[in-house]
């Protein structure tokens, strides 16, 4: 905003320099001149002094600006009349920047808007999403618990099924030794009975 007020002023600057080098005469801003400087103030020599009026105010030439349509041509009567001419440009230059930098404004205002609405949208969007992955990670760990503990049984399962194994084998041992203990005890009770 302070740009567009900065060059406001600027091109009010401008106008006026334009508009004063087009209509008013080099007599009279020299008038003003001797009139405004005092040279004893400044402990100026008269010799100086007349060297210096000798020289004129140059104006910056400004060739870029709209010449006739804007600046009328004819020099009015008198500087009054060019200061009035001068300032109603200048207001109506103010009114129509006034009406660009509103327009301008409310392009942004039209923006920020929109800007504002995206990203609460975006946010929602992100929220929402994130309770999403925060659910499948929920699931995630839910399911990896039922595989942890799938697999803690069948590491159970595995021990109880060596040990029965380890059981089975004793008892088939076991077995073993009797049914040779057996075959003993009738191999003994067939010699005894022979006897």
């Amino acid at each position: 905003m302070e740009l567009v007020q900065n060059n406001l002023l600027q091109h009010q600057e401008i106008i006026l320099a334009y508009f004063l080098q087009k209509n008013v005469p080099r007599a009279f801003w020299k008038e003003k001149m001797e009139k405004e400087l005092n040279y004893s103030f400044f402990g100026v020599e008269k010799a100086v002094r007349e060297e210096s009026e000798v020289h004129e105010i140059e104006v910056p030439v400004i060739d870029w600006l709209p010449s006739s349509s804007h600046v009328s041509k004819s020099k009015p009567d008198s500087p009054h009349k060019e200061l009035e001419e001068l300032k109603t440009q200048v207001l109506e230059y103010q009114n129509s920047t006034k009406l660009k930098i509103d327009r301008m404004n409310n392009s942004i205002q039209k923006w920020e808007q929109n800007y504002a609405d995206l990203s609460q949208e975006i946010s929602s969007k992100m929220a929402i999403l994130l309770q999403k992955l925060n659910d499948q990670k929920k699931f995630d760990q839910k399911v990896q618990d039922i595989v942890d503990r799938h697999n803690n049984l069948l590491k159970g399962y595995e021990v109880r099924m060596n040990q029965l194994q380890k059981l089975l084998q004793q008892k088939e041992s076991d077995f073993v030794e009797a049914h040779s203990a057996l075959k003993e005890a009738k191999s003994e009770i067939a010699r005894i009975k022979r006897l």
